[in-house]
């Protein structure tokens, strides 16, 4: 029908209405002539409106009738669609409201921008219904708003705004007494527990915690269930049932080692809710209370875990055994030797790093005597003292406090080591490790240790070559000379002896000595030979290229390609040689 056939229409309805003569005032007539007008008018813009519709979404000439670009004229359907669903419920036609407001679902995506307008307008549609106690209908449009308003956060109505909306839902579903079916149509989690806080409120105690113990079991399977868990345990400690409470975090506890754990804000919240529990405890001066509380808490984190929240934990801990006057069940020596551990390596303060060893230490034999007192009685049975590591680690950390307080009796340290019953290789080499740790700088006494622990690795019959080829490259690193006023017959004397003794290491090895270790003692001998030929020493230059053309023959797969340039160098550098000493009889 077109504007013109609308019209006439209307003209005829208005002489047949005179025609008639139909009984009552002027006022009347004018009332159902414009009732029947404005049902003429809506269907002709209906029809006209789908046409224009249908256009835009199949297009399929890909050119545009209009004048006005698509995206306005999207805008324009969207408000047009919004008003007819107003309308469609102000006229209590939900069926025809749903299929309006369904259209503008779809076209959101188009339109991210309406996001929050239709939210709100479900929202709207919603409270009216409710107040009419239209409570299907209301939870229908409360549901649909809160979904919309997920559809694009960027241009949701907002979170409280959300939580407003679940809030109403949960009461709308409460007063419909239809609460059982909450769980059949697959509303949200919020939405559930908002009717369990709605239920607390009203004193319907018994409703809501059976109603929540349903929620708990149709949401097993999903990663939202330790938010339910939490909402539980929190009524039953609100209500007094503390051993029940206790109960249900014992579960979790089990399930967070079993591959149940909870989501990092449903656990979050149930460290707030144990921490606060503990609190009143601690008020209360029931310390012993306030602890297992702690300990729910402490129960969470894993061994060696390092983080702000759990050192203010275990101070709280600790608060708590003092007021006990119970210190050894705090059982935190490992986090206190970390932390020991740490200030050593950060401070820089000589008098506060020897007092932190000393508390360390005191630790350390502490807990070694814990761990091997069992393994410390079969020894004493035995006669044998040698497996007790006590004195050990005391002198370790006795030389690590000497080494960095720069204390000239730091050799009688390592003099003490050598005095026990069994030294182990390990023991010498974080010696040797400590001697050279800044502030720290003892290079006699740190090659004096590589040496015998060099010594003890040679001594057994299986040798570490791995550890034998570290310690000799330490060696050879700290006593080398790199530069020309370091260049002295004692020096070169020293690093000869390593190196011979690296060179029947090698060859005893059977190819286990690294390759790259191999590589670098023949620079380091090359390039000793090249700076004594520069100095003038040319029999001494000739004696170290040729100790460094040695170890060609045990490079493996590297002897090719180096030894093509090895060779041509070593054949000029002997030329040179030659030369100089010529020169030298020349001149004499």
């Amino acid at each position: 029908m077109d504007m013109e056939g609308c019209l006439s229409k209307i003209k005829e309805l208005s002489q047949e209405l005179v025609q008639k003569q139909i009984p009552g005032n002027v006022e009347e007539i004018i009332d159902k002539l414009f009732s029947k007008v404005s049902c003429l008018v809506d269907k002709l813009f209906s029809e006209n409106l789908e046409l224009l519709y249908g256009r835009l979404k199949t297009r399929s000439d890909g050119q545009s009738d209009l004048n006005i670009p698509k995206g306005d004229v999207e805008k324009d359907l969207f408000r047009v669609h919004s008003y007819q669903a107003e309308s469609a419920v102000a006229q209590a036609d939900h069926q025809q409201a749903v299929s309006y407001v369904q259209r503008c679902k779809d076209m959101l995506l188009r339109l991210p921008k309406e996001t929050g307008y239709l939210s709100l307008m479900c929202y709207n549609f919603g409270v009216d219904t409710y107040n009419l106690k239209k409570y299907e209908e209301s939870s229908f449009w409360l549901s649909q708003s809160y979904d919309i308003g997920k559809m694009h956060k960027k241009y949701s109505p907002g979170a409280s705004v959300q939580a407003k909306i679940l809030r109403l839902l949960a009461n709308v579903y409460m007063e419909w007494d239809s609460i059982a079916e909450l769980l059949d149509v697959e509303v949200p989690l919020d939405v559930c527990l908002n009717t369990v806080n709605l239920l607390m409120d009203a004193d319907r105690e018994v409703l809501a915690f059976e109603f929540l113990k349903s929620v708990c079991k149709h949401f097993e399977a999903s990663p939202e269930l330790g938010r339910a868990q939490v909402q539980h345990i929190k009524m039953l400690l609100q209500r007094g049932k503390e051993l029940l409470g206790k109960q249900k975090i014992e579960d979790i506890i089990t399930g967070h080692y079993t591959g149940k754990q909870l989501s990092p804000e449903a656990l979050n919240h149930l460290h707030l809710l144990l921490w606060d529990r503990a609190a009143k405890n601690f008020e209360a001066r029931n310390y012993s209370e306030a602890v297992q509380w702690y300990n729910y808490s402490l129960s969470f984190y894993s061994a060696g875990q390092m983080e702000q929240n759990l050192a203010k934990l275990q101070r709280n801990r600790a608060s708590c055994f003092l007021h006990l006057q119970q210190l050894d069940k705090n059982d935190q020596q490992d986090a206190a030797m970390k932390a020991l551990e740490y200030l050593c390596q950060q401070s820089q303060d000589s008098g506060q790093v020897f007092i932190a060893l000393r508390c360390l230490v005191r630790l350390v034999l502490s807990k070694m005597g814990t761990i091997t007192e069992e393994k410390s009685n079969l020894n004493y049975f035995a006669g044998d003292f040698s497996k007790d590591p006590t004195d050990t680690l005391l002198l370790l950390y006795e030389f690590e406090a000497r080494a960095k307080l720069n204390d000239p009796k730091l050799e009688t340290v390592l003099e003490s080591v050598m005095e026990l019953q069994q030294i182990e290789t390990k023991t010498l080499e974080t010696i040797a490790s400590l001697a050279m740790e800044p502030p720290a700088h003892f290079p006699s006494l740190c090659k004096k240790a590589l040496r015998i622990a060099l010594s003890l690795h040679r001594k057994r019959p299986d040798s570490d070559i791995l550890r034998c080829s570290q310690c000799l490259h330490s060696l050879i690193q700290l006593s080398l000379p790199t530069g020309v006023l370091e260049v002295e017959s004692r020096v070169l004397e020293e690093v000869w002896g390593y190196y011979e003794e690296a060179l029947l290491i090698i060859s005893s090895a059977h190819g286990e000595f690294p390759e790259v270790e191999i590589l670098w003692l023949l620079t380091r001998a090359w390039n000793t030979g090249i700076l004594l030929y520069s100095l003038a020493p040319y029999t001494e230059a000739e004696k170290w290229c040729g100790l460094g053309m040695s170890f060609l023959r045990h490079l493996g797969s590297l002897q090719a390609s180096y030894e093509t340039q090895m060779s041509g160098l070593y054949t000029e550098v002997l030329d040179r040689l030659d030369k100089a000493k010529t020169n030298l009889v020349t001149e004499a």
